[in-house]
């Protein structure tokens, strides 16, 4: 039989445990880390979300560019090329005075000039070899020009310049002039009673020095091999 005394006793341990339960609900656990505290930024972040506080690219943008658009940017071609990489062909109407802006332009390299028409079998047949000259002297500082002798204001004239030199791949500074291709251009271009092709080189001052004239007539007939032999010549020049 249980006397008051043990009752109380039993009344007391029921509280004291009772006590422990809620002391423990309230959170003093084992862990030392200290309870976080949210500020603004890590309340307002996410993973995949950026801060202020994060270096942005030149652009602005704190994310690499899309793979498309580097893609794009990329892909342009340089000027002067098509979008296959392939030296785009192109020809400018040139008057005396444009043509003679053009050698000054070109001053401190050799100049080499091939005037030629597109009514003359020989000058579209040495226009091939022109071009490979002047691709294997680039780097030696070999400049070639072409001047077709036609009349560049004229589109249906300038049309077919253009297709010759597309048809035998010239992607050179290319020129068409504005006089035609009888009298008034031999005379304004000091070609005179030379045939065509008619050559002219000039050295790295930008004084004419040498022509390679045809001559008919008299037999004389202009090959790939003189045009080597005398640009060779200004090449090697010091």
């Amino acid at each position: 039989m249980r006397t008051f005394f043990d009752v109380t006793v039993l009344n007391v341990s029921a509280f004291a445990m009772a006590l422990g339960l809620i002391v423990t609900a309230a959170g003093c656990g084992g862990s030392s880390e200290p309870e976080k505290t949210l500020t603004a930024e890590t309340d307002l972040g996410s993973p995949g979300q950026t801060t202020g506080s994060e270096s942005k690219g030149p652009d602005g943008n704190t994310e690499p560019p899309l793979p498309e658009v580097s893609s794009a940017v990329e892909s342009v071609p340089e000027a002067g090329t098509s979008g296959t990489g392939v030296a785009e062909i192109t020809v400018a109407t040139a008057s005396p005075a444009d043509f003679q802006a053009a050698l000054d332009r070109h001053k401190g390299k050799v100049i080499l000039v091939d005037f030629w028409a597109t009514w003359c079998g020989p000058c579209i047949k040495g226009l091939p070899h022109t071009t490979e000259l002047a691709h294997k002297n680039a780097g030696r500082g070999l400049v070639v020009l072409t001047m077709c002798m036609a009349d560049g204001t004229d589109e249906e004239e300038r049309s077919l310049t253009l297709k010759k030199l597309n048809e035998n791949g010239v992607d050179l500074e290319n020129y068409v002039c504005t006089l035609g291709g009888g009298d008034e251009s031999f005379k304004a271009y000091n070609i005179g009673d030379s045939g065509l092709p008619h050559y002219k080189i000039y050295d790295r001052t930008g004084k004419l020095a040498k022509e390679l004239r045809n001559d008919v007539d008299a037999g004389i007939a202009v090959t790939a091999a003189d045009v080597d032999e005398h640009v060779e010549k200004l090449l090697a020049a010091k």
